[in-house]
């Protein structure tokens, strides 16, 4: 049997990415079966990473990946929506408490998606 050997990592090397970016490495990473870091030295240095699950799978994964990030955009400014107008008490009660209650509607809908993605890539 092959002896695996660790190389000590001391350097960190730190980038900026977009939501939709960092949806699509996470995806990709997962796709491969590699964490984040892995995936990232390896894309970095050239190194073949090799997709695990079919294509239309990858697609699935990849649309819900997007979609997730769009729910949290949107959760996040609905709150902000509901926050601005309850300090400011430029709707009624009734419409803050309505912004309020679609919140946990969209958390809902995350924690779905993060169980369908699980399913696309066999983790049940």
């Amino acid at each position: 049997m092959a002896k695996i050997m660790r190389v000590a990592r001391s350097k960190r090397l730190t980038i900026r990415l977009s939501d939709a970016e960092q949806a699509e490495i996470k995806t990709k990473a997962e796709m491969s079966g590699l964490s984040d870091a892995e995936y990232g030295r390896r894309s970095l240095l050239d190194h073949q990473v090799q997709a695990t699950l079919p294509q239309v799978n990858r697609e699935i994964y990849h649309v819900l990946a997007l979609i997730h990030v769009e729910l949290r955009k949107q959760g996040t400014s609905l709150h902000q929506i509901a926050q601005f107008a309850h300090a400011q008490q430029h709707l009624p009660q009734e419409s803050i408490a309505e912004l309020s209650a679609v919140q946990p509607s969209i958390e809902k809908l995350q924690a779905e998606i993060r169980v369908i993605q699980s399913r696309v890539l066999g983790k049940e």
